[in-house]
Formats: structure tokens, C-alpha cells, sequence
């Protein structure tokens, strides 16, 4: 069962909250069951109501022709999807619902078609505790049980996806509820995974019969509504679906720009025909609803508008309307600005060998910090370069301590994001995956099973754009066998390019590897790309069946120029507490140009978390004569053919030279170790988790 990959790394790369107290946290799989067919619209997400202008837009009118706040028909002419008047729900009457005559099926695929088409217009229907009342449907609910009816699937991509849904309802005679919720779904086909178009609070329902009306941005060509009830019976008759056929198109919001904290730019597409666009910026309590205006309907020739008194790392909603002549366009749906100043590094005073300190300005409601550093490799013969070469030795937990897992002896933890940090680049990231040793496992289960994330290794920002941006990829990958869904879990391979005008990374290529036919043996993978870019994302996957896929032994691969540079992240600082940070340049980027960057970080409980622009790149200076530091845990010695370890604490030791290529490796604990090297040069050893430099 291979679900539609994802196309936006926003999408790949799934947001969780996490103390910004405490390290990530090792979780286990849930032994919890999860009903798949009953995901997608869960009942009255009561903590999630949008009351806010625009958010949703919700009318009510008396029936009787009595005045409305607004008319779909002030936008355009309505185009029918589904009408429903309950007509074949004969028995029962108001406040005498037939509570004996069961409308369900015997028998249904999903819980949302579950009603007897004889009882409706269009089949398949979902229902929970409703019943026949003399032509309407009542909704039978009581303090410990709630009722729901929800349409069948529509095609509602007709005139800009804005679905509307329109119903009468009324409660028993001297009854009201303030309890009455309208959820909507992009159900995908009855995917196992819907995209949720929201929750609605409706106005207070009366026992006098009133015409509400909402409608939905984004809805799909299988978009499901779904009217849920709290407490007491209410009466509902006269569904409608449908969409407008707009006489000035709405625009679609575009990512914010310019974001200076105090001040920013909210755009919009350009609409065919239009003549001038309006703007509201304005905060939405949660709590509260309350919506407290900061801009509205701000009128400018062009689809964008400049805000010049906002608040500092305030979040805002933003809406764009269209005019033509007298017309004037719906709402688009709301776009949030929830940004961070970019924070504005010092120029760097204490270069000195391979040692630095960066500082930079506090910027208003950050929390934290993320830093990059990065060292320009400079190429010195043509072919085949190594953009990333990582072979996973020694990677650790959070707290830098070895797991011992293996494939022999595995663990059902795992991090929902988790940095390598034992990785020669920085900013190798991890979702849903385990530290094994020597070698990396990705957990399907929480992908496949769970559907809480994708479990992933996803690269930085990489310059992939040599070569036209054709490049290899070379990893080792196991894959393991699940007897249930009869499969070994897959890997598949994405390309991300970052897009200006999206204000995100959307996938260009999608590999799977060794073709769909992994198994539960190590095998080396390669893979071709060919549109790379400046500023390119590598992910790779477990997908297909909710076990364990193992990553090992990573490279990537460019033909270079002789003279060519590729900037390298070598570190990679999250969630960084203060506005300084000590630096140590590896021995690599001996005489390489060094450079930096920083962006502030938040959460919000309302908001979610979000990291602001970096700073622009700045350039510290040249790695001149990087020192040696002496090892804590082991002495480093020159002996006559090369070099002498001793290793007290019996840990593992490696060799690098210069250009980062393992020339030697020992894991078997021992005291005392003799290294042959050539008597030139310099290298790298490595003891645990510390570095010396010796130079011949």
C-alpha cells in the first residue's frame, strides 16, 4: 500500500512540538489499533472553532426571506452540486422523530457511507443516531452521545475550489443549542490520509427555522461535509452543495516578503480582468474569537500591499480581495504571517587558527537560535567530486552517548527529529528514526502505520547545480521484511528545489530504490538526478510497509571544474540558547574561506513553531594554520612510522587526511595502536568523540 508521495517539503517534513527545555526524546511505537477507515474528519474538534472574519465565513438568516449579512449571489451565480431535502424520510414529525425506523445499512465499506440510499436523493450518506421526522432528519443527540450526517463524496473543484454548504435547521420547541459544528474534508478518494478544510462553530440554533451558510476553501474532487451535533436534537432539512461562479475571480494569498518584523509585504496573485485588490491584515484570539483589525480593505492597483506598523514577531492573518468595476471578488483564504526578524551578525574579531566566536542582535519574541558555518572546498582536479560523503561511524543519541542497537538487536524507540551531529556536514536531519551502530534505521511504522510523519534523512540546503545539476547518489540500504503486508519496506529517493514565489522547497525528482526490491540484505543503491540547484534538498524515505529501513554508507557525487567551489555546512548549531556561539573549523578547511548565518526560532501554542530568514551570509575570514588540541581521554604521539594512540579508555579511533577520507579505523577497544601513515601531510585522528590535528 504505497501512499501519493508528497510534493512540498513543508509536506515531507511534518511539524511536533517539543520543549525547548529538554533534548529530543527517544518515543515508542503506540501498541494502540488504529482504525484506518475512520481517520479524516473526527467529530467537533471543539478545540480548534474559527470564529474569525474570514477564517471561515458563516451566515445565518431566518428562512422566511429575511435579511441576510451576505448572499453567496453578491459574489456571482451559484453552480448546484447536491441538493438533499430528506423527502423520503416520510416518518416521524418534528419533535416526534421515528427513533424506531433505522436508516443504516447492514453492511458498508467505510463508516462515512453507512446510510440506506432509500432514504436519500444521492447515495452514500454517513449517519450516527439520526432519524425520520416528517421529511426533515433529526439528529438525535443527548449529553453522553453526539449525532453526525455527513454528505457523500462531491467534486466541488468547480469556480476556485470555495465549496459552500447550505442547510435549515431548528431545535425542539423552546430548545437552543450553541453546540452545532460543520467540518469539511478532501477525503482523496477515501485515501488513508484526507486533507482536513476545518471546523466550524455555527451560530445558536433556535427552535425557529434558520438558513446557515458557510463555505470551505481548497475543497477536491471527493470533498465530504460533515454537520455534527452536541446535547439535544436538532431538525435539519434542505441541504445544498455548491460552488459560485464568481463574477471577479478571488486571488490566492502568496508567501509574505520582506518580513522586517515592524514591517512586511502581503501579496496576492494577479486576477485576469481585475482593476485593484484589497487587503485586511488583522490577530485572531483563540481564546476569545476576537478579531482586532490592524488594516482593512486597504485598496492598491497591484496584488501586494505594504504594512509598515506591525508589531514585532506578532502573528497576523491577511485576506485579498479582487475588484472589477463595482464587483468586488470573495475572500481568498487567509494566509498567516508568523515570522521572526532575521538576526544581524557582528563582524567576527577573534579569527585565530581554527577558532572563532560569532555573536549576533537578540531578535524580538525568540526563544532560540539555529546557526550555520560553513567552508568553501575548492576543487584541484576535474571529475567526480563528493558533494557529501558520510559513513555513519560512531553517530550517537541526542546526549551523545552509542546505543548499541543493530539490526540483530533493534529497538522499537525513536526520534520524531533528530540531527546527525557526527556527520562531517551539518544539518543532516532525521525524522522518525533511531541511532543504530554505525548505521542509521528510519521507522516506517510511524509513516505507515501511524501516519505521523514521514521517516526520513533529509540533507540542508545543498548547492547541487553543477553539471546542470546532474548528480549520483550512492547509499546502502537493508530494508526489513513485514509478514503482515507481505513486504520489505522501500526506500524512495526525493529531489526538493527551493521556489522563490512558493516560499518552499517543491520536489522535482522522485527515485525508489533498487526499483521497489529491497530486502532484509545490505545492498548499495545508486540513483542519477539531473535537476539539481543552488539551493537543493536530498531526502530519503522508508516508505511501503511499516518497518525498519537501514541507511549507511551515503555519498553524493557531482562532476566539477577545476577552480570550482562548493560551500559545505560543517555545523550546524539547533535550537542554540543566547547570541553568541564558539566555533571550531575543522582541519578540512585549512585555508578555506569560512562563512556563517543565523535565524531565530519560536513555538506558539496557537501558531506551532516557526524559524524566521537567516541572516545574510556573512563572511568570516580564512582558516589560517589551524591548531591541534590536546585529547583529554587518550595521548597522540609521532612514532617512527607514523603515529602511536593510547587509548586509555578504550575507545574507537580513526584517521582522516585533509580531504576528509578515511585512511584508518579501529573499533576494537584496543590500549595501544600503531598507524602507518606517510611521513608527510597532515591528519585528522580521532579518538570517541574528540580530534587532534598532527602534522608531519
Amino acid at each position: 500500500m504505497m501512499k501519493i508521495f508528497t510534493t512540498t517539503l513543508a509536506a515531507v517534513t511534518m511539524l511536533f512540538a517539543f520543549s525547548l527545555n529538554a533534548n529530543a526524546q527517544l518515543r515508542t511505537r503506540d501498541a494502540v489499533a488504529m482504525n484506518k477507515s475512520d481517520r479524516g474528519i473526527i467529530a467537533a474538534q471543539k478545540d480548534a472553532v474559527a470564529k474569525g472574519k474570514d477564517l471561515f465565513n458563516v451566515t445565518v438568516a431566518p428562512k422566511a426571506n429575511g435579511p441576510k449579512r451576505v448572499t453567496p449571489e453578491d459574489y456571482g451565480t451559484r453552480y448546484v452540486v447536491m441538493n438533499e431535502d430528506f423527502s423520503k424520510m416520510t416518518t416521524g414529525s418534528y419533535g416526534k422523530p421515528d427513533l424506531k425506523t433505522d436508516i443504516l445499512l447492514e453492511e458498508y465499506e467505510y463508516p462515512w457511507w453507512n446510510t440506506n440510499p432509500a432514504y436519500t436523493t444521492l447515495p452514500n450518506w454517513g449517519s450516527y443516531s439520526a432519524y425520520p421526522a416528517g421529511g426533515t432528519v433529526c439528529l438525535y443527540a443527548s449529553y453522553d452521545q453526539y449525532a453526525h450526517l455527513n454528505t457523500p463524496c462531491l467534486d466541488v473543484t468547480s469556480n476556485g475550489s470555495i465549496a459552500w454548504i447550505q442547510f435549515d435547521a431548528r431545535c425542539a420547541q423552546g430548545e437552543s443549542s450553541d453546540m452545532l459544528y460543520v467540518e469539511a474534508g478532501e477525503t482523496n478518494n477515501m485515501g488513508p490520509s484526507w486533507d482536513i478544510l476545518g471546523s466550524v462553530l455555527m451560530p445558536t440554533v433556535t427552535d425557529e427555522w434558520q438558513t446557515y451558510t458557510i463555505y470551505f476553501y481548497n475543497g477536491g474532487p471527493t470533498t465530504l461535509f460533515n454537520i455534527v451535533n452536541y446535547y439535544i436534537d436538532i431538525y435539519f432539512d434542505n441541504i445544498q452543495v455548491f460552488t459560485i461562479n464568481q463574477y471577479v475571480d478571488a486571488p490566492q494569498m502568496l508567501p509574505h516578503s520582506n518580513y522586517k518584523g515592524t514591517n512586511f509585504d502581503v501579496n496576492c496573485t494577479k486576477v485576469n480582468g481585475a482593476d485593484a485588490y484589497s487587503f485586511d491584515v488583522y490577530t485572531y484570539n483563540n481564546e476569545t474569537g476576537e478579531v482586532t483589525y490592524l488594516h482593512e480593505d486597504e485598496i492598491n492597483d497591484e496584488p501586494t500591499y505594504h504594512v509598515a506598523d506591525a508589531v514585532s514577531g506578532q502573528a497576523y492573518y491577511c485576506n485579498a480581495y479582487a475588484y472589477k468595476g463595482e464587483r468586488k471578488s470573495m475572500a481568498s483564504a487567509p494566509s498567516l504571517v508568523f515570522d521572526l526578524e532575521a538576526p544581524v551578525l557582528e563582524d567576527v574579531a577573534n579569527l585565530e587558527g581554527n577558532t572563532y566566536t560569532a555573536k549576533w542582535n537578540a531578535v524580538p519574541t525568540a526563544e532560540r537560535y539555529n546557526y550555520f558555518a560553513y567552508g568553501d572546498r575548492v576543487v584541484s582536479t576535474a571529475g567526480k567530486f563528493a558533494v557529501t560523503d558520510e559513513n555513519f561511524d560512531g553517530i550517537t543519541d541526542a546526549d551523545g552517548n552509542p546505543t548499541g542497537w543493530t539490526i540483530e538487536a533493534p529497538s522499537y524507540q525513536s526520534y520524531d527529529t533528530y540531527y546527525l551531529k557526527e556527520f562531517k556536514q551539518g544539518g543532516w536531519k532525521a525524522t522518525h528514526a533511531a541511532p543504530y551502530t554505525d548505521y542509521l534505521a528510519l521507522d516506517a511504522w510511524w509513516y505507515v502505520q501511524a501516519e505521523a510523519g514521514d521517516a526520513g534523512l533529509i540533507s540542508p540546503d545543498l548547492d547541487l547545480s553543477k553539471n546542470n545539476g546532474k548528480f549520483d547518489v550512492s547509499v546502502k540500504l537493508y530494508g526489513e521484511y513485514n509478514s503482515y503486508y507481505e513486504s520489505y519496506t522501500q526506500c524512495a529517493l526525493a529531489l526538493f528545489n527551493y521556489d522563490e514565489v512558493h516560499g518552499d522547497y517543491i520536489q522535482s525528482e522522485l527515485v525508489y530504490a533498487a526499483n521497489k526490491k529491497l530486502k532484509d540484505e545490505w545492498q548499495t543503491c545508486t540513483a542519477q538526478f539531473t535537476s539539481g540547484t543552488e539551493r537543493s534538498v536530498l531526502g530519503i524515505y522508508a516508505v511501503w510497509s511499516p518497518d525498519n529501513l537501514y541507511v549507511d554508507d551515503l555519498k553524493i557525487t557531482q562532476n566539477y571544474e577545476v577552480g570550482e567551489t562548493f560551500r559545505e555546512p560543517f555545523l550546524y548549531a539547533h535550537w542554540h540558547e543566547g547570541q553568541s556561539i564558539d566555533v571550531e573549523i575543522p582541519a578540512r578547511f585549512d585555508n578555506s574561506e569560512i562563512y556563517h548565518k543565523v535565524a531565530a526560532y519560536k513555538t506558539d501554542e496557537q501558531f506551532g513553531a516557526v524559524e524566521g530568514q537567516f541572516s545574510t551570509l556573512q563572511k568570516v575570514g580564512v582558516a589560517d594554520e589551524i591548531k591541534s588540541f590536546s585529547l583529554k581521554k587518550a595521548t597522540v604521539q609521532f612514532a617512527a612510522d607514523g603515529i602511536k594512540v593510547n587509548n586509555v579508555n578504550k575507545e574507537p579511533v580513526e584517521v582522516y587526511d585533509l580531504a576528509g577520507r578515511l585512511v584508518y579505523s579501529n573499533k576494537t577497544g584496543a590500549q595501544s595502536q600503531d598507524i602507518a601513515v606517510p611521513m608527510h601531510g597532515s591528519y585528522i585522528v580521532k579518538v570517541g568523540q574528540q580530534s587532534v590535528k598532527v602534522t608531519f
